[in-house]
């Protein structure tokens, strides 16, 4: 019995990389060399090899993600939120979780006088709050009361 060779068709791994590498599908690699499609593919998966069309797909995605994250990176530094970040990026909020996660950022928190409510400034909402309670507030803004209360709590409207 004789030991199996480790090449494919007496090609090295490093030979097969190189020809995928230069554009050659699996399927047109097999032709070329006298064996089946499958011994080429499993040849590749047991040598950890990629194929062109794959390793291009991967580079693709890395430039990709690189390039999101630079713009995740500089809409951050402007001082826009998770959320709108996403909506101008049309990504999810948790990829732009993910994304300032890899690059360190961490959340930014907003001070009680730049945050509003709903476009409303901390001196907008207070002067609406002299003229209606806070419910009718809501009711105006189209949100809930408790996000009015959580908002004037935050902000130093309202006791803690």
């Amino acid at each position: 019995m004789t030991p199996r060779s480790r090449g494919l068709a007496g090609h090295s791994p490093q030979h097969v990389q190189d020809l995928l590498g230069q554009g050659l599908t699996q399927r047109a690699l097999a032709d070329r060399v006298g064996v089946t499609h499958q011994a080429v593919s499993r040849f590749v998966r047991r040598h950890g090899l990629l194929s062109g069309g794959l390793q291009a797909y991967r580079s693709r995605q890395v430039d990709q993600v690189a390039q999101r994250r630079r713009q995740v990176r500089q809409l951050l530094e402007e001082g826009r939120t998770s959320a709108e970040v996403a909506a101008r990026l049309g990504v999810s909020i948790a990829t732009v979780s993910l994304d300032r996660q890899a690059l360190g950022l961490r959340c930014a928190r907003i001070r009680s006088k730049q945050r509003t409510l709903r476009g409303l400034t901390l001196a907008q909402v207070q002067a609406h709050l002299n003229a209606v309670s806070r419910a009718q507030l809501a009711r105006e803004l189209r949100i809930s009361s408790s996000a009015v209360y959580r908002f004037c709590k935050k902000t130093g409207l309202i006791a803690s």
